[in-house]
């Protein structure tokens, strides 16, 4: 996840999205919709959906994110933080405006 994130980071774009969509994959079989590392990943996907002008693929994204944080808690010891719910309101909002 990390070197995905620091090939964004990089604008390698391509490799990125590369890296985490088969990455995303991997962790959708083995932790649940709501694990810290799936939403990181859902996140930056999104980001960079964005970014390249792919605002359909980006919405999908960030309301998965938004959805996974305001959904009832699977794991009792799993809990957001606020900013975490906020951040994904905010990049789901931004998104939707992006395509009026």
């Amino acid at each position: 996840l990390s070197f995905g994130i620091c090939l964004a980071d990089s604008d390698r774009t391509s490799e990125a999205e590369a890296l985490l969509s088969a990455l995303l994959a991997e962790l959708d079989l083995q932790f649940s919709s709501q694990h810290e590392w799936v939403l990181s990943c859902v996140d930056k996907l999104g980001e960079l959906a964005r970014g390249s002008g792919s605002l359909a693929q980006a919405e999908r994204m960030f309301r998965r994110a938004y959805e996974a944080r305001t959904a009832p808690v699977a794991e009792e010891e799993l809990e957001f933080e606020e900013n975490e719910v906020a951040n994904s309101a905010y990049n789901l909002a931004i998104c939707l405006a992006q395509q009026d």
